[in-house]
């Protein structure tokens, strides 16, 4: 018998759609990074990283990063537990979805796992953690533990400084909330200010990220650099930052 893969039983990051009213940027970009063209329809653009998917989409209405789909084991399960935490949980196609409202202003689906195995798509770029900006951590954390139906892993001061994080691991991925530090200005704060809470950076991993980085220059990528991260500009990426960074594994 196999051993059971890591993070079994875990939620599992499947999709994350970016909404954007400038799709054509944004996909100039998530090619310049991934090194090879979009798969497109009339829709959207999609992007494989590994086990996951990174989702363009044209919208008047745009979001940044609009929604994410979880895979889990029975998703008639995790509206079970979703129920008793006492978040509100609407069904759509066979699958359970978590409104803005409930979710830190993005759209959280859940799917069933054999509806979408386990299959390795050839990638240069892998999926590493999504970021919520929330003006009360606590309440996030008691929201998200109810959302994901997993504790916290870690949690105090971000290594890049200025705000708090709470860490939910996800198997070799991670949702991370981040919250200002008490009397100290961050552009966390100024987001909180101007927008609410929500999802504010996906960071990924390229396989080799010194050529991804030249690859985004060629192109004419604004790019702001924080070793040992690099980080695309919003304006390029469909309103998200982008962070890519060299992490090889996360810290239990």
């Amino acid at each position: 018998m196999n051993p059971p893969a890591p993070g079994a039983g875990l939620p599992r990051l499947h999709e994350v759609t970016i909404t954007t009213a400038r799709p054509e940027v944004a996909v100039r970009t998530f090619e310049a990074l991934f090194g090879h063209a979009a798969e497109q329809d009339s829709a959207s653009a999609t992007f494989a990283t590994g086990q996951s998917l990174v989702r363009v989409v044209r919208s008047e209405n745009p979001r940044g990063i609009d929604g994410i789909r979880l895979v889990v084991q029975s998703s008639q399960g995790r509206a079970t537990a979703l129920a008793r935490a006492g978040v509100r949980t609407e069904h759509h196609d066979g699958h359970i979805i978590v409104p803005r409202e409930q979710a830190s202003g993005m759209e959280v689906t859940f799917v069933d796992d054999h509806q979408h195995p386990r299959v390795l798509s050839p990638s240069g770029v892998a999926l590493d953690h999504l970021a919520i900006a929330v003006r009360d951590l606590a309440a996030g954390v008691a929201r998200w533990t109810g959302i994901l139906g997993v504790e916290v892993s870690e949690r105090g001061p971000h290594p890049l400084g200025g705000i708090t994080m709470a860490r939910f691991l996800l198997g070799p991925q991670m949702i991370e909330l981040v919250s200002p530090a008490p009397g100290v200005e961050s552009a966390t704060q100024r987001r909180l200010e101007k927008r609410g809470d929500g999802p504010i950076t996906l960071a990924l991993i390229p396989s080799h990220l010194p050529a991804a980085t030249e690859r985004l220059r060629a192109a004419g990528t604004l790019l702001v650099e924080q070793p040992p991260h690099t980080f695309i500009h919003p304006s390029d990426s469909g309103g998200v930052l982008v962070q890519l960074t060299p992490r090889l594994e996360h810290s239990h």
